[in-house]
C-alpha cells in the first residue's frame, strides 16, 4: 500500500490517478463529487490551496483525505471526504493516511484560522478528536466539527463571534469556490449553532450555485473583506448582524 499526496496545480502523480478514478466513479449526482472532481483537476487552483491525501495499490484507491481553503487572508478551512472502500476497512490504512495528513500538516505556513467539517457519527468524531477536532455546537456529541488552528479560539462559538465585526456596508461580488468554505462551513453552522435553517430557494449549499446557478449566485463581503453571506437572485442570506447594512 503507498501513501502519497496531491496538491493540484503541481505535477501529477499515482495518487492524482487514483483519485480521479475513485471520485470519477461516484455517478449518484453529488454536487460535492462534481466539485472535488473540479479541485482534483487544478481548475481552480489559482483560487484554493487543495492537498489530496490517497492510499493506493494497484493504480487503484483504498482510501482518500482532503483539506482546502481560499487564497485569502484569514480563510476558512474545510477538511475531511475521509473515506475507505470497504474491502480496504480495518486494517489500520484510514489511520495511516490521518497520521500522513497530520504530520504534513504541521510544516503549513499560513494555515487556515480554522477547520470545520461534518461527521453523522461519535466514532468517527472520536476518532477527529484525536487530531483536535471537537464537536462545534454545545451540547452535541458528533457533527459538526471544529479545529481551530494557530492562535483561534479553542471554542467555535468564540470563533465566530469573534470572526464577525461590524460593517456598515456589504459589497455583492460572484461567487467564487475561493470563498465557498466561508458560506458553507462557517455561516452554515453558525446557522445550525442559531437554530435557524440554511438555504436559499432551490439551493441548499453555495456549492450547489457555483455548479447550477453560476451567474445568479453572488457573495457579501463586509468591509474587513470577510465573506458573511450569500444571494440567489433576490434571496439572500448572512449573519444576522449584517441584515440591516447597505448593499452596494
Amino acid at each position: 500500500m503507498i501513501f502519497e499526496k496531491y496538491v493540484p496545480g503541481q505535477e501529477k502523480n499515482a495518487a492524482f490517478a487514483a483519485i480521479s478514478d475513485m471520485v470519477g466513479g461516484i455517478t449518484d449526482g453529488r454536487s460535492y463529487a462534481s466539485m472535488m472532481a473540479r479541485r482534483i483537476s487544478g481548475a481552480v487552483a489559482h483560487e484554493c490551496h487543495d492537498t489530496f491525501y490517497v492510499a493506493h495499490e494497484d493504480g487503484k484507491a483504498a482510501s482518500r483525505l482532503w483539506m482546502g481553503w481560499g487564497r485569502h487572508k484569514d480563510a476558512i478551512g474545510n477538511w475531511g471526504n475521509f473515506y475507505t472502500v470497504e474491502a480496504y476497512r480495518r486494517r489500520g490504512i484510514g489511520g495511516g493516511l490521518l497520521r500522513l495528513w497530520y504530520e504534513d500538516f504541521q510544516s503549513v505556513q499560513e494555515p487556515p484560522l480554522c477547520f470545520l467539517c461534518t461527521t453523522g457519527s461519535k466514532d468517527i468524531t472520536d476518532l477527529y478528536g484525536r487530531f483536535g477536532f471537537s464537536p462545534a455546537i454545545v451540547g452535541r456529541e458528533y457533527g459538526p466539527l471544529y479545529r481551530p488552528n494557530g492562535n483561534s479560539p479553542a471554542t467555535f462559538r468564540e470563533f465566530y463571534t469573534a470572526y464577525y465585526q461590524p460593517s456598515d456596508v456589504l459589497y455583492l461580488r460572484p461567487a467564487i469556490v475561493e470563498y465557498r468554505h466561508e458560506i458553507d462551513c462557517l455561516l452554515r453552522f453558525v446557522y445550525v449553532d442559531m437554530g435557524l435553517s440554511f438555504g436559499l430557494g432551490t439551493l441548499s449549499s453555495i456549492e450547489e450555485g457555483l455548479l447550477r446557478e453560476p451567474h445568479r449566485t453572488k457573495m457579501l463581503f463586509s468591509e474587513d473583506g470577510h465573506c458573511v453571506g450569500w444571494q440567489l437572485d433576490d434571496q439572500r442570506q448572512m449573519h444576522p448582524m449584517y441584515e440591516h447594512c447597505q448593499i452596494i
